[in-house]
């Protein structure tokens, strides 16, 4: 069996949603998710589909985070407001606490204890940033969790007295709450292309950036962003790189079943030939993304993959979205130019001027 021969890391974000986890588990063989401090908590069942992939900072790296978190959050208690946009109202508070803080050790020590250089200063704000929006984005993802489960537990209520969806009563019922549950998505788009920057900075010191590595999203406006940027920067070039995308994957919003049931059903799918069938052609049109046969092959695998689970964990409702795996891809673009395209501020590591740019997935939901 040919198999995907690259790890693939979440980007650029540290959390994922319980359905998110889900659905990747089923087309991805194993996700990475970045971590700087905090450890993101990975589901019970998922121990074999994902990994966190540590940023590789030092004890005194880690100690200096630690001194700015503690430092915004002492100035979001004092403005009576917790969130990441009051915090970052002060964003020059973090360099300011840096300098402070050396100045201070120098004198005491009466001679020069020289700050963090330059680019080590970028790469801290840049992990500061990660880690602070990973608190956002775990929040959020705390609140649509206990959300999801209050719809689960109003459901099986109904059913338990015999009232169906057309019985219900609006007024009594929680779909009332869908509008700030579609809004509060809206986290995943603050500050975006910072949150972009700061994530490949970071991760350019991480043990997968010296070996083919992919990434994948949840976001569309990531990938959007990305394309804008590389045409963009494009426009001084004298050839412009290819850009390939299309879709690779559709599956059913899966149903909100317990995680212990999602487990048995994700096992046995798993060992289906639909499956491996998918892996074979997943990891053939990755290696030839412009393979018009490949790309052929892929949409009958998928198509096979979702068959199995739709009779594996049956659909959610009809106004469910379905789950889409698309593929963005340039040919001809070195990462290195996609690393400068996206943040022209900060250089690329040497070695990544003679490899290829990676294959970014976007999971999506469409309507």
């Amino acid at each position: 069996m040919e198999h995907i021969n690259r790890p693939f890391a979440l980007f650029p974000y540290q959390v994922l949603s319980e359905q998110a986890f889900r659905t990747l588990a089923l087309l991805i063989p194993k996700t990475h998710l970045l971590q700087i401090l905090e450890t993101t908590a990975l589901p019970a069942w998922g121990s074999s589909h994902f990994e966190t992939l540590p940023a590789g900072l030092d004890d005194g790296e880690a100690r200096q985070i630690r001194q700015a978190l503690a430092s915004f959050g002492e100035f979001a208690a004092v403005h009576q407001d917790h969130c990441l946009k009051a915090s970052y109202s002060a964003e020059s508070l973090l360099r300011q606490n840096w300098e402070s803080r050396f100045d201070i050790e120098t004198s005491l020590r009466g001679k020069g204890k020289k700050g963090p250089d330059p680019e080590t200063r970028r790469f801290l704000e840049a992990a500061l940033f990660l880690e602070m929006a990973r608190e956002l984005d775990q929040r959020q993802s705390d609140l649509e969790a206990d959300l999801a489960e209050a719809a689960r537990l109003e459901n099986e209520f109904r059913e338990i007295l015999g009232i169906s969806e057309e019985e219900a009563n609006p007024e009594d019922s929680l779909e009332t709450l869908s509008p700030p549950l579609a809004a509060a998505r809206a986290h995943l788009s603050f500050m975006l292309p910072k949150r972009i920057a700061s994530w490949l900075l970071v991760f350019s010191r991480t043990h997968f950036a010296a070996e083919p590595f992919g990434l994948v999203t949840v976001n569309g406006e990531v990938i959007d962003g990305i394309v804008d940027s590389v045409e963009a920067a494009a426009r001084h070039r004298a050839s412009r790189p290819e850009l390939i995308q299309f879709p690779l994957a559709a599956l059913p919003c899966l149903p909100k079943l317990p995680a212990e049931d999602f487990a048995g059903g994700l096992g046995a799918i798993l060992q289906t030939e639909g499956f491996h069938e998918y892996q074979r052609s997943f990891a053939a049109l990755l290696s030839n993304p412009q393979s018009p046969g490949g790309q052929k092959a892929l949409r009958q695998a998928s198509e096979n993959l979702r068959t199995a689970i739709e009779t594996t964990f049956g659909t959610a409702s009809p106004q469910a979205p379905v789950m889409e795996l698309g593929l963005t891809s340039f040919m001809d673009l070195s990462l290195a130019e996609l690393k400068q395209a996206i943040d022209p501020g900060s250089p690329p590591p040497p070695d990544w001027a003679g490899r290829p740019a990676p294959p970014l997935l976007c999971l999506r939901e469409m309507f």
